[in-house]
């Protein structure tokens, strides 16, 4: 538990020293890094929100096929929520793609429909295999980092309204702090990084060795978390080197996501601990299998 703490403050401590420093240096770096016709730029500006509905659409697509089978008011709200959600991660990762290049709008959507299939097929996989609470586990936590990187950055973007370096490259007076509040405008939304947050979201694949079958589970989770750790770290780079955002825009915008599912993780440990309950609409698993196997072959 000890180790625990510390690792958080260390995370903590990070991120406060980093947001000090760049705070005061990321206008000179924003100028000496500004490439808008940069392919490395444009290539991750492109693919670095797809970790938000890969992750969001699993997660609920796993937390309805898990939920209780009867008919009760915290069944219906949890089918509810679920629904909700995943219509939020589809409808995000669709316009996120459009936005970027319009012509992916149709084939994102075919893809996300695509993936939904394959995830109920994984879902009742992992079922058969006994791992339902495992995965139920890792789905709650995999919907708060969706959550955060998409609706909790987009209320603190407009809150915020921090203008974009794009906007006014070359004209350090017009250089704001990430803290000023600005008047709303849909070219002020720089702070915090959409796309790190996204990008972020990867990390969700350390998760997979507590639901999957993974014979080297160590070096599976290192592989993971190196591969997802260097593509957000990708993804923050071309949100600078574009002026799209600044150092602390996407700095926060990746820690964000991080931190939900985090401070999730740790309430169903806490949770888990005491022995109670911490799912809504926690099937039995057994029961669940029975059930499950009569109708399908």
């Amino acid at each position: 538990m000890k180790e625990k703490l510390n690792w958080n403050i260390v995370f903590i401590g990070v991120l406060v020293v980093l947001i000090g420093i760049f705070t005061f240096v990321e206008f000179p770096l924003a100028e000496v890094i500004y490439n808008p016709e940069s392919g490395f730029g444009r290539f991750f500006e492109i693919i670095g929100t797809l970790p938000l509905p890969i992750v969001g659409l699993f997660s609920t697509v796993s937390l309805i096929m898990t939920a209780e089978r009867r008919f009760c008011p915290k069944t219906i709200l949890s089918y509810v929520l679920g629904i909700i959600c995943y219509s939020l991660f589809f409808m995000y990762g669709v316009k996120c793609i459009a936005h970027q290049v319009p012509a992916f709008e149709k084939p994102m959507m075919f893809l996300s429909l695509l993936w939904t299939v394959a995830c109920v097929f994984l879902v009742y996989r992992v079922i058969k295999k006994g791992k339902l609470q495992e995965l139920r586990r890792a789905s709650i936590i995999g919907v708060a980092g969706c959550l955060a990187a998409s609706v909790l950055i987009g209320m603190i973007k407009s809150f915020f309204a921090r203008p974009r370096y794009y906007t006014y490259a070359g004209e350090p007076e017009k250089f704001s702090y990430w803290f000023e509040v600005h008047p709303a405008n849909k070219l002020n939304d720089g702070f915090p990084s959409g796309h790190s947050g996204q990008a972020a979201v990867s990390l969700f694949t350390i998760l997979l060795s507590s639901f999957l079958e993974v014979k080297n589970v160590e070096k599976f989770d290192r592989v993971m978390t190196v591969l997802s750790i260097g593509f957000t770290i990708c993804v923050m780079v071309s949100r600078m080197i574009l002026g799209m955002h600044f150092a602390t825009d996407v700095i926060m915008g990746a820690a964000l996501p991080l931190i939900a599912m985090k401070l999730t993780k740790t309430v169903l440990d806490k949770v888990s601990e005491t022995q109670e309950e911490y799912m809504i609409g926690e099937p039995d698993q057994k029961a669940y299998q029975n059930y499950h196997s009569r109708d399908v072959m």
